[in-house]
This record gives C-alpha cells, structure tokens and sequence, in this order.
C-alpha cells in the first residue's frame, strides 16, 4: 500500500511539473524565465513582449517545441540563453530598440532565425547553428557574419545593416529559395566557398568584394546591382533558369562567366560605367540566351563568340565608338528586325545606327528593357520597404 500511496504522489508531482513546462508562457518577470529554466525542456510557445527589463537569463533551458518571440521590448538590452541547444520553431528578434547582445552559444538548431528592427544588437553569439530553415538578419548593428555553419537552407536575407562588413558561411552548399544580401555597409564583403546552388531569386547589392567560386545554378533570376566590386567572376556556373541582371555597378570593370552556357530568359548589363567591354573571355561557352539581351553602357568591345540563339530582341547602346555593323556578324543568325546596335555621345545624342528591321525599332527597344525595368523595380521595392522601417526605427530612438 506505502508503494502505491508513493506512486501516485510522484505521479501527481510530474502532471504538475509537466503541466508548468508545456502549454505557452508570456514571461513578464525573470521569475517565469527561472521557471522555464527548471523545465529543461519546454513544450509550446514562448513570448518576451513589453517587458520592463533589461536582461532576461532562461538558464538551463535547453530544448523548446515551439516558437520564441522577443518583440518590442524597448528597455531590454541582453538575452541569455546559454543553454539552449534545439529550438523547433522560430527564434524571432524584433523591434527591441535598446538590445546591444543575444548569447545562444549551444543552439545548433532551429527552423526560423529572424532578427530585424534591433537597431542597437551589436553582438551575436550562436557560432555552432547547423541546421536553419531560413536565416534572415536585418537592421542591426552588427559587423560581421561569420559563425553560422548551416550546410543547407531555405532562404537567406542579410539586409539594411548599416555596420556589418563581414559575410563569410563556409559550409553552405544550399538555398533551395530566396538569397539576398542588400543594403549593408558600403564596403561589406560576402564569401560562400562551398555554395553550389540556389533556388530562387537571388540579389546581391552593396558588396565590395563577392566570392562565390563553386556556384553552378540558380533556377530563378540573379541580380547584382550598385555594388563597389571591380571583378564579378562566377567561375562554375553553367546554367540560369531566368535572368542574369548586372546593373548599375559603378566601379565593375570585368565579369567572367566561363562555364555559363544557358541563360534561360534574359541577359541585361547595364549602366555599369567602368565597364568597357565583354571579351571573348567574358562569356566564352554561352551558346543560348532564352529571351532577350539588353547591353548599355560605355562599351569598346562586345563578343560572345559561341552564341548560336537569342530568342528575342538585342538591344546594344553604346556611349563609346563601337562596331556596330562587325558585331552584327556574331548574331547572323537573328533575325535582322530583332537586332538593334547604336552608339550615342556622353550627352545621350544618337551618332549611328545599325538595324535593318522596317518599322519595328521602338518595339523592341521597348521589350528588350523589360527585364532590367523588373529587375531595379523588385529591388527597389525591396529597399524601399527597409529604409522606411528603418527610418521610422530611428525616429522613434531619437525623439
């Protein structure tokens, strides 16, 4: 009988110890955060919001079956969670004005990272995540990005932070969808060794140095616009499955795409003052171009010398004395309606012409430019909506 009696009362202390690390809490006191600390493990949601702290230390918890969310919490400035190691569900980090640190050192796995509007948060600790869905980090003030070891990934967005000069993941080989990395610090570098693919549209901007050696697909569009690099070399890369925008890079003086030989829509390189020609090195294996190609800028010099098909228009500007009739025999095989070649002065006024097409010059002028349209209109959207959250960030931290 005194085993039985003893049985139900450690029975009854479990269902009531279980009944405190499950179900979902709002912490409102370091007290909750000590009891979740207690539980180990805990099994629902957890919510940091409004709280009138400035540290919160979750102690020994170290696996949570649910989201996290820290959100506007303006008086808090440091999150420890130092035990935590698996996290099912999102960390998610927003709108915490005064948060200078987030200490994760032994979480190795979560499905959502997502910290942006922590305009304050300079210190990042969570070196040893390996498996992440989706990373996104924006509006922040840290330098660097350099610890995270995720092999493969769902989407990736480094954006808007304005401190950060370091991009370096050296075991990525995988992002099945989105990659952008915008409007970091002017003289940000990004390194990805070991990336191989990515799956959905990808925009670099703002980067002084790229480094992406074994990139061989990307099965939307890339984009690379307003960068400070000089070299944009993608030595693997055999093959896009939409378009390739290179567009408004000021100081870009080559690109080499020497294992690229399909672009499935359209090729646009524009507005890229520096640079003044495409070389037979540039493209050497390039023989299709599914849609359309668009080049303007201060061009010398243009070949594709394996180029069999483009499918559409091309559309070449050039502000420098280029040979416009030569060139036309790289692209004997378009039809001449679809061809436009013309050079104009530095002031925009148009010196020669080469188009043998009857009436339809304005038409093609106008499709060829569609993709670069697209291209800045996508990235400008984006860069609008995290400049005025930013702004509006900002405005409430100094008035």
């Amino acid at each position: 009988m005194k085993i039985s009696y003893f049985l139900v009362i450690a029975d009854a202390l479990y269902q009531a110890m279980a009944g405190q690390c499950s179900g979902g809490m709002q912490v409102a006191s370091q007290g909750d955060a000590e009891r979740l600390s207690k539980c180990g493990k805990y099994s629902g949601n957890i919510s940091v919001i409004q709280l009138n702290l400035e540290e919160v230390d979750f102690g020994n918890l170290s696996e949570v079956d649910g989201n996290i969310t820290i959100e506007n919490n303006f008086n808090l400035k440091s999150i420890l969670l130092e035990g935590l190691a698996i996290l099912n569900g999102t960390l998610k980090l927003k709108d915490n004005i005064q948060l200078l640190g987030l200490s994760i050192p032994k979480l190795h796995s979560v499905r959502k990272l997502q910290v942006s509007n922590t305009p304050n948060l300079n210190t990042l600790n969570m070196d040893k995540i390996s498996t992440a869905e989706s990373i996104e980090i924006s509006q922040t003030a840290i330098t660097d990005i350099s610890g995270l070891s995720v092999k493969q990934c769902e989407s990736i967005i480094f954006s808007n932070n304005i401190y950060l000069k370091d991009i370096k993941m050296g075991n990525l080989t995988l992002v099945k969808k989105q990659f952008t990395i915008i409007d970091n610090n002017q003289q940000s570098t990004a390194s990805f060794p070991m990336l191989e693919m990515i799956g959905g549209n990808s925009t670099i901007q703002g980067l002084s140095e790229l480094s992406l050696p074994k990139l061989k697909s990307v099965s939307e569009s890339v984009t690379f616009i307003e960068n400070q690099f000089t070299s944009l070399q993608l030595d693997s890369l055999t093959n896009l499955e939409m378009d390739l925008n290179i567009i408004q890079n000021k100081q870009l003086t080559q690109i080499s795409f020497p294992q690229l030989k399909e672009i499935k829509k359209a090729l646009v390189i524009q507005n890229n003052t520096e640079l003044a020609e495409i070389n037979k090195n540039s493209f050497p294996k390039l023989t299709k171009v599914g849609e359309k190609i668009l080049i303007t800028g201060p061009f010398k010099e243009i070949a594709f010398p394996s180029l069999k098909m483009v499918n559409k228009a091309v559309t070449i500007t050039s502000t420098e004395k280029l040979d416009c009739p030569s060139l036309k025999k790289e692209f004997s095989f378009l039809n001449s309606n679809m061809w436009i070649c013309k050079t104009t002065s530095s002031t925009g006024k148009q010196e020669s012409k080469t188009n043998k097409g009857t009436g339809s010059s304005g038409s093609v002028d106008s499709d060829a430019q569609k993709s670069s349209a697209a291209a800045l209109k996508y990235f400008n959207l984006n860069k609008s909506i995290g400049t005025l959250a930013f702004a509006l960030l900002l405005t409430t931290i100094l008035f």
